[in-house]
């Protein structure tokens, strides 16, 4: 599952967009940006569903070093190509943005944007809470992405096979629940989440899964060993090291003997993009004070967090319950980190 990299060889992950994609057989046109934190990049190599267009060019990109400004390299991060279109490319194929570097090989990666992306959306109040974002494009491209990086874990875990049955825990309102249907017809897909809003709104939008609303402490409305695999996209990142504890216990139970906990966590590579937290997360581990306030009308205010750790922290964070398997850097839509941890006896 692309690598176990918290900063040794082999591919390394950055951040990135697609600003315009237009296919037009035979041709395609393609423009975005990517962006390392810590490695400058050059000329790239563009490829989609593993055959490459081309080369191209770093351009520049004002609006990303604004956006960016703590990092210098950050207004060299455009990219642009019109090439011909490979034969056999689908809207689900998968398009790469690659840069041979000193520090070893840097990508970014992004599933093709849908034409039309497919609605209903929820009410821009729970957007707005899963994310900061309230447009349904943004919405939508997201969850895709995101949900394209769990299943690739889940493969590379289960080796091809797939899971029974898996929840997603901390669904929100289906962001990443609505595409993990589409990849996985036949697994049985439970959600949820602490917002009992949301959870009404995917009862309704999602029939035949079952969606169950839960407390901000353990447990879960679910019996001992239910699941092959809970996927947690986005949910570390927002509780403190107690409430992480308390929660991995309480996944360790709902899941199956040899299941997985597949999740995502605010790494040294989404620091990177805050300098002043760096330092302190390399000495602290977990850095968890952080208050967000974006759930505030859901749960007391010393709950949700911004959370950033290091790998070596969730590790340990893990054990005993857990043996972690494998870790991406920057494997979750090109930002947050993304661990496999198998479960243990206890």
């Amino acid at each position: 599952m692309g690598t176990m990299n918290a900063g040794g060889a082999g591919v390394r992950y950055c951040r990135g967009g697609l600003d315009h994609v237009l296919l037009e057989p035979p041709g395609i046109r393609v423009s975005g940006w990517l962006l390392h934190p810590t490695i400058p990049l050059s000329d790239v190599t563009i490829a989609i569903g593993g055959s490459d267009l081309g080369h191209a060019s770093i351009e520049p990109r004002p609006d990303v070093a604004k956006l960016f400004a703590a990092i210098p390299h950050a207004g060299a991060s455009g990219f642009r190509l019109a090439a011909e279109l490979p034969a056999l490319v689908h809207r689900t194929s998968e398009l790469t943005v690659t840069c041979e570097t000193a520090a070893g090989t840097v990508q970014y990666r992004s599933v093709l944007p849908e034409p039309v992306p497919t609605g209903p959306f929820p009410p821009p109040e729970l957007m707005w809470r899963v994310s900061g974002n309230a447009d349904p494009a943004v919405f939508h491209a997201v969850g895709r992405q995101a949900a394209a990086d769990f299943v690739r874990a889940i493969d590379a875990a289960s080796h091809g096979g797939r899971p029974a049955a898996i929840l997603d825990w901390g669904c929100g309102s289906g962001r990443v629940t609505h595409h993990l249907v589409q990849h996985l017809p036949g697994t049985l897909i439970t959600g949820c989440d602490i917002d009992a809003t949301a959870i009404s709104w995917c009862r309704n939008r999602f029939k035949g899964l079952r969606f169950e609303c839960h407390s901000t402490l353990p447990p879960l409305p679910f019996a001992t060993a239910s699941f092959d695999v809970v996927l947690g996209s986005s949910v570390l990142t927002h509780l403190d090291a107690a409430h992480q504890a308390a929660w991995i216990r309480e996944i360790h139970r709902v899941l199956k003997p040899q299941g997985r906990l597949i999740a995502s966590t605010h790494g040294g590579f989404a620091a990177a993009f805050f300098p002043d937290l760096t330092r302190d997360l390399e000495t602290a581990g977990i850095i968890d004070a952080i208050r967000d306030p974006t759930l505030d009308a859901l749960c007391p205010e010393t709950y949700y967090r911004s959370v950033f750790q290091t790998k070596q922290y969730t590790e340990k964070m893990l054990n005993p319950f857990f043996a972690m398997e494998a870790y991406t850097e920057a494997g979750l839509a090109g930002f947050q980190d993304l661990f496999t941890a198998v479960r243990l006896p206890h």
